[in-house]
């Protein structure tokens, strides 16, 4: 199998990645010249066995070039202007369906819980499974994040016959593994050393590594096609979670910092284009999702975040 990765030099590729080579070759298309974080990746990455392809645009021209049995989208903003976040979610993925469409190739989308939107008269804490009919019914985005995945999800639904039903969308919650760059980690990761946790008073969906290996591989064999996943694995309080990783990390008792209050007046006044917008937007949304297709969940909050763990001990 030939799978092409666009935008995997991230958070996601990198946890996502290693389990893929095990299906066969996977080519990893980026644009820009990685630094920091991303350039630890790319080695990685290329350690593992991926082959990194650089491109100044991605175009379906470029990528029927490359070839594949399976493209996945993994390009992804969590913050910026509108255009920019809908280039990425939105455009970029026209591309891919393109360029699938021609050599008939698999199309996975990865997306977001935040896709899923607010629901008219669905109450916060309400256990979510996928729905029947995609983004059906009145629904409501605060983040041009969540507004620009779920029009992504709507390109490609709409566009299913043309790449023949061969295609899913995975809806992620907040991933837990290796190389945590994200600001959401790297706060907890920083206090962490100082024997230290962030404490909020709201819960948080998760997805595993375990999860996130287990959809995109599912998805790249085509089990999934047609579907669209919530990979979420966990729904835990954070302060729960972020007590857990300063107290594996230290081996001692942390101390909450109560953070609750800030983010509750800072978040309603964040600007849609901003990451704390995403943040809020979730904590708004307060949906519990699971799966009807087989995710698999975590026995506690200690198997949550091992692999995470592990790594930040190594690092």
């Amino acid at each position: 199998m030939r799978i092409v990765i666009v935008g995997g030099l991230g958070y996601v590729g990198a946890n996502a990645a290693p389990a893929l080579l095990r299906l066969g070759e996977v080519l990893i298309v980026y644009r820009g010249s990685p630094r920091g974080a991303r350039r630890a990746i790319a080695g990685y990455l290329e350690k593992a066995g991926a082959e990194l392809v650089k491109m100044d645009r991605v175009s379906s021209e470029e990528l029927m070039r490359l070839g594949a049995d399976v493209y996945i989208h993994m390009a992804g903003k969590i913050s910026g202007p509108y255009r920019i976040q809908w280039e990425s979610h939105v455009g970029v993925l026209s591309e891919i369906v393109d360029a699938a469409s021609q050599i008939g190739a698999r199309v996975v989308y990865t997306s977001s819980t935040l896709a899923y939107g607010r629901v008219e008269g669905m109450p916060r804490g309400s256990e979510v499974l996928e729905e029947e009919r995609h983004l059906s019914g009145e629904r409501r985005w605060r983040s041009h994040h969540g507004r620009t995945k779920a029009e992504g999800e709507r390109l490609l639904v709409r566009r299913a016959d043309e790449v023949g039903g061969r295609f899913s969308i995975l809806r992620h919650g907040l991933v837990v593994g290796v190389f945590p760059y994200h600001r959401e980690w790297q706060a907890i990761v920083r206090l962490s050393r100082l024997g230290l946790y962030p404490s909020l008073g709201w819960g948080v969906n998760y997805t595993s590594r375990r999860a996130l290996e287990w959809s995109y591989t599912e998805a790249a064999r085509g089990s999934l096609d047609g579907r669209w996943v919530h990979t979420a694995s966990t729904y835990a309080p954070y302060s729960e979670v972020a007590r857990r990783v300063c107290e594996e990390l230290k081996r001692v008792s942390c101390r909450g910092i109560p953070l609750g209050v800030l983010i509750r007046v800072a978040g309603p006044l964040a600007p849609s284009w901003s990451s704390l917008s995403a943040v809020w937007e979730g904590v708004e949304q307060g949906y519990v999702f699971k799966s009807r297709y087989g995710v698999p969940r975590d026995s506690s909050v200690e198997d949550l975040v091992s692999s995470l763990v592990s790594w930040l001990a190594r690092n």
